[in-house]
Formats: C-alpha cells, structure tokens, sequence
C-alpha cells in the first residue's frame, strides 16, 4: 500500500485500509423456497481473499485512484486518466519529440510491470492527429503499436484529421 501513504500518513488510516483489504474470506451461499414451510440453504466453504476490495463499495474506485495516482510521475507527455483508461499525447514536430514520447511510453510500461497492472498492448492505438504528421513507429513491450486513422476515446470518436462524431 505504498501508494496511500502519501495522502494518509497517520498509522490508524493505514491500518484501517490494510484490515480492509488484507485477511478477508468469501463463500457463496444459496437458498431456494421449495414448500411453503421448506427452505434448503447451501453454503460453500470460506476460502482465503488474497487481493481486491470487495465489490459495490465506494472505497474501491477511490483505493482505485490513489494506486494510480503515480502513474504519470516523470511522463513529459499530456496524460489523461480516467478509470481505468489512459490517453497519452504530445505534440511532435522532430524525431526528438517522437524520442520523448517513446520514452513517456516506456515509463508508463516500467510502472505498470512494477505494480502487476498490465497495458493491453493489442487495445492500445496511435492517431496522427493534424496536417503535420511526423510518422514513425512507437512500440509498447516490444510490440509495434497500431496507426488507425480514428479511435473511440470515453465515448468520442477522434479522427486524424479533429472531426468529432
């Protein structure tokens, strides 16, 4: 939990959050009505939670959003973060921005290694957005990553050339 210890530093926060998410157990349970008078119960054994929070709560966005909160420490580029999606930009005119950029992509996949939170390579996309395009390839894990001349972003479709459906 090293990730919220920069926004709650007291030792009760932290151990409240470490009960929370440490030493839980889960089973299933189901009952069924078969008579009027009748219920059968069943009920599985409990088995050991070794990670997440438990779903429905809302401490488990904002847990969520403290883990990556350092996700664009030491990015040059624009970084957009939203749930669990991220948009990385910048604009590039030479082969040094493309450099920078590759670099900010290398970053962001050493982050993402080092807290077991894995980049889908295959969903993650290049647009060339503008008149002035400095194309070259980018890679993600050693893996090129694919140019598409339009891409659905949080529900808004961007092409290449700013035309917004």
């Amino acid at each position: 939990m090293r990730h919220s210890v920069y926004y709650f530093c007291n030792s009760y926060n932290y151990e409240f959050r470490a009960s929370f998410t440490c030493y839980r157990g889960m089973r299933t349970s189901r009952s069924n009505s078969l008579a009027q008078n009748l219920k059968l119960t069943w009920s599985s054994d409990w088995i050991d939670v070794l990670s997440g929070v438990p779903q429905g709560l809302v401490l488990g966005p904002v847990l969520f959003l403290i883990f990556i909160n350092d996700l664009d420490y030491g990015i040059e580029s624009w970084i957009l973060k939203f749930a669990d999606d991220t948009t990385i930009f910048n604009r590039v005119n030479c082969t040094a921005d493309v450099e920078r950029l590759q670099k900010d992509w290398h970053s962001l996949i050493t982050w993402s290694e080092e807290w077991h939170m894995l980049f889908n390579v295959s969903k993650c996309k290049v647009v060339h957005v503008g008149t002035m395009q400095f194309e070259r390839q980018y890679f993600m894990n050693d893996q090129k990553l694919e140019f598409v001349t339009q891409e659905k972003d949080l529900g808004v479709l961007i092409s290449n050339v700013l035309m917004l459906d």
